[in-house]
Formats: C-alpha cells, sequence, structure tokens
C-alpha cells in the first residue's frame, strides 16, 4: 500500500500525438495536417486585428457604462465577457500578454456590479496596455517590458 501522503503524477497518453505520428489507433492524414496548419498560420496573421475589434469593444462599453449609470451591471458583464475571450483566444495565436491582461482585467471584475471612476481608470489602463501590445506586436511574454506591465497592473488592481 502507498503512502497517503505521497502523491503520484500520472500523466495520460496524448493521442492526437500519436495521431499526428501516424502511431495512434487513427492516423491524421499529412496533407489535412498541413491544410490545417496554413489555416491556423494564416488567422494568426490577421488575429491582431480580430483581437482589437474585441479591444474596441471594450472601449466603446466602459464608454456606455460610464455615460449610462443604469446600465453598468450588464456592460460590466459585457466587458468580462469581451475579457474573458480575450484571455481565452490570443495565447495560442502568441499575444501571452493579452493572456494575462485579460486575465487581470477578468479578475478585477469579478462580482462587480458598478464601478468607482479609480475602477473606471484600471479598466482603461488594462486596455491600453492591451492596445500596446497589439500595436507593437508582442508576442511571447513581451520580456522584460511585458513582466513589468502585469506587474504594474496587479499592483494597480490589489491598490482598487
Amino acid at each position: 500500500m502507498s503512502n497517503p501522503a505521497q502523491a503520484e503524477t500520472v500523466m495520460p497518453p496524448n493521442p492526437l500525438e500519436k495521431a499526428k505520428n501516424g502511431n495512434g489507433p487513427v492516423s491524421i492524414d499529412p496533407s489535412v495536417l498541413k491544410r490545417a496548419e496554413e489555416s491556423v498560420e494564416k488567422l494568426s496573421e490577421d488575429y491582431s486585428s480580430f483581437a482589437q475589434a474585441d479591444v474596441d469593444g471594450i472601449k466603446t462599453a466602459i464608454a456606455r457604462a460610464e455615460s449610462k449609470p443604469e446600465e453598468r451591471m450588464e456592460v460590466i458583464a459585457e466587458i468580462y465577457t469581451r475579457a474573458l475571450d480575450l484571455k481565452g483566444q490570443v495565447g495560442g495565436f502568441g499575444y501571452n500578454l493579452i493572456t494575462s491582461l485579460g486575465d487581470l482585467l477578468t479578475k478585477f471584475l469579478e462580482g462587480k456590479e458598478n464601478l468607482s471612476p479609480r475602477e473606471f481608470e484600471i479598466v482603461y489602463a488594462h486596455v491600453d496596455a492591451m492596445q500596446a501590445v497589439l500595436r507593437a506586436e508582442m508576442k511571447g511574454g513581451g520580456d522584460k517590458i511585458g513582466v513589468q506591465i502585469v506587474d504594474g497592473l496587479s499592483q494597480l488592481v490589489l491598490k482598487g
């Protein structure tokens, strides 16, 4: 019997990797795989414009929330959803900083039904950071600058 205090990590097999390599119970036609990879690459080239549309949508929603207080709860939910979409989508296209920024923004907005003027500034700071990352096409973690951006916004969120 094993010691209950010890944990064992078990890595499940990756059937897709085996299929890709032709070693699994199902194999993937190399031409289909090549077309899929080319499609993803083409989408990747245009992805910053798709992400920018979501960022612009957040900006529009913020302006609506500021001008129509009666709609704030609904608009905050919209901002949250767009930030969540960005968080989930862009990492696959190399924009890991946007993933981090979207994560910070969604965590900041969780449970909020209204925003103070200071909280609006924090949301705007996230949007400005996302725009800077997209304009500079900072893929990956953005190195030192990316860490500074995420750390700075984390501090803003903590101070609230």
